[in-house]
């Protein structure tokens, strides 16, 4: 640990000590039903949230409390999991869990950490950052968790307290207490799940996000993706433009099909858009206008394919004869 640190820990102890009012608990002790100390806040998640709630409960003196996390340590949040991007999207002097102690904020950790100059250089704050900023102002302010711990379900108990049965190590037990805070961020938004029509697919070829995923291998696959696809020269400006289209003409089995669509972008000479029937490459449709009517615009060659979605190819097309307007003149 830097000097800089070490002397910013000391001076976070000499604040906290000085601004420790009241000095007194907030509240008397109550047994529960087991004849101990019921928890006067049991807190779910040593997230950010969770970090700030407890730490905001200890500077006014509710201090019988407890912090769980299903993650280890460490791990808690999204910061090193399946948060992506490489740095978070606030700016950086905004204050957070810190409840606007001057020596807690992030900018004072960054600068004890990196220097002065290299904060001010900074543009925002990296993700990874993030998550040991968090773990130290948990370390200093002495917020107390227990990691690899799991909620799995609270009920009323006597005389007014909360009974929630928690998991961990494979050993369920039941802890007590007065106030339950559930600091489960996004994860309270419901489960993580796969849509229907991708629930077949292996594993091999489907990632969830919450999941880890093997960055270098997907990188592998894209890469020979680029090298096996076939580079089809641009040579007119492509124009982003929703276009309603009616295709007609006869699918790869054979069968006629006449299918409404709408275009993800077009040119002079051509169009790409989302169809759900399976055509050949070099096949011919009939293309028609339909914002306004029915207008028949001409034949079009399907010069290359790709899936758009669950459901959905999407098609370039060319015109091989217009005999009627096109969006494009």
């Amino acid at each position: 640990m830097s000097s800089a640190l070490i002397a910013l820990e000391a001076q976070v102890r000499a604040d906290l000590a000085k601004t420790a009012h009241p000095s007194a608990p907030w509240l008397k002790p109550r047994p529960g039903p087991d004849a101990k100390p019921a928890l006067d806040v049991l807190i779910v998640g040593a997230g950010q949230s969770g970090i700030a709630t407890a730490f905001g409960l200890m500077r006014s003196q509710v201090t019988n409390i407890l912090t769980l996390d299903k993650a280890e340590e460490g791990q808690e949040g999204p910061w090193l999991a399946y948060a992506r991007m490489p740095s978070l999207r606030s700016p950086k002097h905004f204050t957070g869990p810190d409840l606007d102690i001057p020596c807690l904020t992030y900018q004072s950790w960054h600068e004890a950490r990196f220097g002065k100059e290299h904060w001010q250089n900074l543009g925002l704050i990296p993700r990874n950052l993030w998550a040991e900023y968090l773990l130290w102002l948990r370390r200093v302010v002495g917020v107390a968790v227990r990691n690899g711990c799991e909620l799995l379900e609270i009920a009323p108990a006597a005389d007014g307290l909360l009974a929630a049965s928690v998991t961990s190590a494979g050993v369920v037990e039941t802890l007590y207490a007065r106030k339950i805070v559930l600091a489960t961020g996004q994860e309270a938004m419901g489960n993580w799940t796969i849509p229907e029509p991708l629930r077949h697919l292996p594993p091999s070829v489907l990632a969830r996000a919450s999941e880890p995923i093997d960055f270098e291998a997907l990188r592998a696959c894209l890469h020979q993706i680029a090298k096996t696809r076939p580079h089809i020269p641009r040579s007119e400006v492509r124009v982003r433009l929703r276009v309603p289209l009616k295709l007609r003409g006869t699918d790869r089995q054979g069968k006629k099909f006449e299918e409404v669509a709408t275009t993800d972008n077009v040119s002079l000479s051509g169009f790409q858009c989302g169809c759900a029937a399976e055509l050949a490459i070099t096949s011919i449709v009939d293309v028609y206008m339909t914002g306004y009517g029915e207008d028949y615009v001409g034949k079009a060659k399907i010069v290359h394919s790709g899936w758009k979605g669950a459901a959905l190819r999407h098609y370039g097309c060319r015109f091989i004869e217009k005999t009627g307007a096109w969006v494009l003149q």
